[in-house]
């Protein structure tokens, strides 16, 4: 996978894709169970294509009873 600048999101930019709040977000990362995130230096970051993977899994995974991050 190769990273540039035009493919990374910052927090801010995914919550507003998902509708969550920077503290959800900020939890999830923490517990390890939303779209994978890399660090630059102590910046979070997400690749674009990594969470549109990641939503794709949540979709199929909700329509078989998935719970959710809490």
């Amino acid at each position: 996978m190769q990273f540039s600048r035009d493919h990374l999101l910052r927090p801010e930019d995914v919550c507003a894709v998902l509708g969550t709040k920077p503290k959800t977000l900020a939890n999830w990362r923490t517990q390890r169970c939303g779209p994978p995130f890399i660090k630059i230096g102590r910046w979070p970051f997400y690749s674009l294509d990594a969470l549109t993977s990641w939503l794709e899994q949540q979709s199929s995974k909700q329509t078989k009873g998935f719970k959710s991050c809490r």
